[in-house]
């Protein structure tokens, strides 16, 4: 079963930061899925730490990700999430996951805020370290 990953996992496959190996280990046989907010994320975040090299990485990254895009129920599901403090990104990114919880086996993600929202709305979640 494919694993949802997040902005803040998919960055550290680009740029090396002390969970990359690990991570890489874990999600490297398996099928991975994210929102279309990924892209923006993680090419932007990508260059802004590493300039156009970090950014071609970045995008070879991205192709092998299948891409969930923010559909109506999507955008309605992230509006509501809680807890309030949820960036909006992170609550589209969350949203997305939790559309496709049947077919995705857990959300793998480094930030801790949607860590415990996901957490909350009892989806599984890994951080590999």
């Amino acid at each position: 079963m494919p694993f949802f990953v997040d902005s803040s996992a998919l960055v550290k496959l680009v740029i090396a930061e002390r969970e990359s190996r690990a991570l890489a280990e874990v999600l490297a046989p398996e099928r991975l899925v994210s929102s279309v907010v990924a892209v923006v994320e993680v090419l932007r975040a990508s260059r802004r730490a590493g300039g156009d090299v970090a950014a071609e990485r970045a995008a070879r990254v991205l192709d092998r990700v299948e891409l969930v895009g923010v559909s109506a129920s999507v955008t309605e599901r992230a509006a509501s999430l809680t807890p309030r403090e949820l960036r909006s990104l992170d609550a589209i990114q969350l949203a997305s996951a939790l559309e496709v919880r049947a077919v995705v086996s857990a959300l793998v993600a480094y930030d801790e805020r949607l860590l415990q929202a996901a957490a909350a709305a009892e989806l599984e979640t890994l951080s590999p370290r």
